[in-house]
């Protein structure tokens, strides 16, 4: 994986939680600081787990795909 893929792949990242942010000012007024950090928090957690998760199975496919190869 060359920089510039891994560069456009934590910029769509960062757009994707940037606009949830936005949604969630524009919805919530008065944000308390313990909700602000539990969205930032799983937001985070899945913004890690799935690009993992999505190797893991490409790396099982691919081997499923090179028998047919």
């Amino acid at each position: 994986m060359t920089f510039f893929s891994v560069f456009l792949i934590a910029a769509a990242l960062s757009l994707d939680a940037a606009a949830v942010a936005a949604a969630n000012g524009a919805h919530h007024h008065r944000m308390s600081l313990a909700k602000a950090f539990k969205i930032a928090f799983f937001f985070g957690a899945f913004h890690l787990l799935m690009p993992l998760i999505g190797w893991a199975v490409g790396i099982g496919f691919g081997k499923v795909i090179a028998k047919f190869d």
